[in-house]
């Protein structure tokens, strides 16, 4: 024990003295990576598969067996949903996140860029006459008003705005299901 002694003393001191080199050294702030985002690769295997499955509903004779026309019905469906739901609801988080990003380091004007164009997303799906959403989409529109009306007046509030957005697009994607349940994807009656 006495011959370790003086290795362990040697030990905690460089540990010691390496900790407080650490400590005195400046933290950095975070630089966010940008990174240019789109999702047409997506985009094009919707429309390609929504294509083929409607190519295939299409040939189905009139006494083709019923469960393979309901299976194609349902895969068109589960499409619909892909292309006029969470297709463009994924395009509007990306957005949210790029201005969040671009808002940290003080790029308000792109900051502004990526929300609008989030907004103008969300209207089109609002107005789309497919389905039920206008209720959940313009609460998401709304937020995202205020978030741009806090960002002209220099809000201290921006941040907290940014969270509840963010966490708000984020639960309509994971809740999709229960956003769009009980929709037939028929356009509505005028």
């Amino acid at each position: 024990m006495k011959r370790n002694l003086p290795f362990l003393v040697f030990a905690f001191w460089t540990i010691w003295t390496g900790g407080c080199d650490l400590m005195d050294r400046p933290s950095t702030p975070w630089i966010p990576v940008l990174e240019q985002t789109d999702f047409n690769y997506l985009e094009s295997a919707v429309l390609e598969a929504t294509k083929a499955v409607e190519d295939a509903l299409n040939t189905t004779s009139a006494d083709a067996k019923d469960k393979s026309k309901e299976a194609l019905e349902s895969a068109m469906r589960s499409l619909f949903k892909l292309k006029l739901y969470y297709v463009p609801i994924t395009k509007v988080r990306q957005l949210i996140y790029d201005a969040d990003r671009f808002f940290y380091l003080g790029q308000n004007d792109q900051t502004k860029k990526h929300l609008a164009e989030a907004n103008e997303i969300l209207t089109h799906i609002a107005e789309s006459n497919i389905y039920n959403l206008e209720t959940p989409v313009n609460k998401l529109i709304l937020m995202i008003d205020d978030l741009g009306l806090l960002l002209n007046e220099s809000s201290p509030n921006v941040n907290e705005a940014f969270k509840n957005v963010g966490h708000r697009v984020n639960m309509m994607l994971v809740k999709g299901q229960l956003v769009m349940s009980g929709q037939d994807f028929v356009k509505k009656k005028e």
